[in-house]
Parts: C-alpha cells; structure tokens; sequence
C-alpha cells in the first residue's frame, strides 16, 4: 500500500457524505459516546481504480453546531459574541458564526501518514463562516489543528467538575483512576456504605445536566459516562476565517444587524 501523502493524495478524494457514513470509523475514536446532530461531513474514500485496495472510507470528519457557552470563546473572540443583551440573540449570533469539529478520524493502518492534516485543511476552505472552533484533551491533536492554523487558548474547567472531581479524590479515586472506569468501579467496591452513599449523591448532582440517566443511575455504564465526562478538554482552539472578515458575514456585522433591528422594533 503506498504511504507517501503524494500516492494517497493520487487514489483518494474527498467526498461530502452523512452521518451514517461516520459510523464505520466511529469504533477507532476516543470519544465512545453517540455522536450527536451534525453540520456537515466529509470522507476520505478510494477513487474508483483502488476502490479495493483501501477501506472506504479511510477517514472522516465531522462538524456540528457549537457548544452553547464556552469561556475560552469568549476570550479568544473578545467577547463578541456576549453583546447581544439576551441569551437567545447571543445564541443566534453564535450559531450562525461558528461551527464546531466533533470528530476527525483516520484507520489506525493510516495514520501518521499525513491524511489527517489534509482533510482537515481542505475541508476549512469549503466553509463560509467565520469561526471554526474545537475541544481536545490530546496533545497530538492540538498539534494536529495548530499546524492547520487554529490557535490554542487555556479552557477552564467548570465548577461543578472541580466539585465532583475534588469529591472522588477525597474518596480515594484519584484523576489518574478516572481514566479506568473498571478500575474505579472496583475502588467504589471498597468503600463503606455512607462513602457509597456520599459518592452517589455528588454523582447524582453531577448528573442533573443529563437527565435522560436518571433510570440508569446504578449502572456500571453510568459510571463509565460520568467519569468520561470528568476528563473534560482543558485546551480550546479556534480557526478564523480570514477571507470572511472582509465580508459582511463577519459576527462584528450581524452584531450590527442584531442593534439595529431592536432599535427599529
């Protein structure tokens, strides 16, 4: 199999696909939970002639709707998109400014090959808005988007993680044994019933953000979600559209747009 970005370049293109498309390299992500609505993906599959030599697809990534409210957002765009007076115009604004990437996944027996930065640059040339943001606890991916032109800003971790997480530590589960449910859970095990009782109500706390859980509380896989979610991404990064802010798609305009249809209300 040619591994040189050149000879892959020559036998793979990029194609706009869906959703069900995704799903046949969701296994090789690190992220195991169900992806959720989508913008727009794309994958990289086989040109006709090699459509037996690489699986297909052999990479894809995924863009989404942003995350409602981030701080490191905030600081990154100077609080554009905190203007507009109420929640719900600061939404709109949001939305439509910026996309976010869930996901971008390359088959392991292609990785390190340079596949990964391709997709993703390309794919940033298709997109006619002015942000693109991410969230990503990997070192190798901030590298990954950095080099693509994404600029990395510190994403502080919300209170009611540093509550939960100060919590298992003081019951012994460390943030190393976060990492291993299997392992926590045999730490939970151990405890004596009112330390059981104590971590399942700050779990319970915890989990009030996502109440479709509720029925399944004491289920190993519960667990497994909620320490998930506690290794929350510590680094934002963010891609400016520079060819957008020349034009009035630019937030700084539908900021504009947003004053000046309440002033004419």
């Amino acid at each position: 199999m040619p591994q040189t970005l050149t000879q892959l370049k020559a036998d793979l293109y990029i194609k706009h696909s869906t959703k069900k498309d995704y799903y046949a390299l969701a296994p090789y992500h690190y992220i195991k939970r169900t992806l959720g609505p989508t913008n727009q993906v794309y994958t990289l599959v086989p040109k006709s002639h090699r459509i037996l030599t690489y699986p297909n697809p052999i990479g894809v990534i995924v863009y989404a709707k942003p995350i409602p409210h981030l701080k490191a957002r905030n600081i990154a765009t100077n609080n554009i998109f905190t203007q507009p007076k109420t929640r719900s115009d600061q939404l709109k604004l949001i939305n439509r400014n910026v996309l976010y990437i869930s996901r971008i996944i390359i088959d392991p027996r292609f990785r390190r090959c340079g596949l990964a930065t391709w997709l993703l640059r390309a794919t940033l040339k298709l997109q006619t808005i002015p942000y693109v943001e991410t969230l990503t606890p990997i070192d190798f991916t901030n590298s990954l988007f950095q080099k693509a032109g994404f600029k990395q800003y510190p994403n502080p971790t919300p209170p009611r993680y540093e509550k939960f997480i100060a919590k298992l530590s003081s019951l012994g589960i460390t943030s190393e044994t976060i990492r291993h449910p299997t392992i926590a859970q045999k730490r939970l095990e151990t405890l004596e019933p009112y330390q059981k009782e104590d971590f399942y109500y700050a779990m319970k706390q915890f989990l009030r953000a996502y109440p479709n859980l509720q029925p399944h509380f004491y289920e190993p896989e519960t667990l497994s979600f909620t320490l998930y979610q506690l290794t929350y991404p510590q680094v934002y990064l963010l891609w400016t559209n520079e060819n957008q802010k020349k034009n009035r798609r630019h937030p700084q305009s539908n900021l504009d747009c947003v004053e000046r249809n309440k002033s004419n209300a």
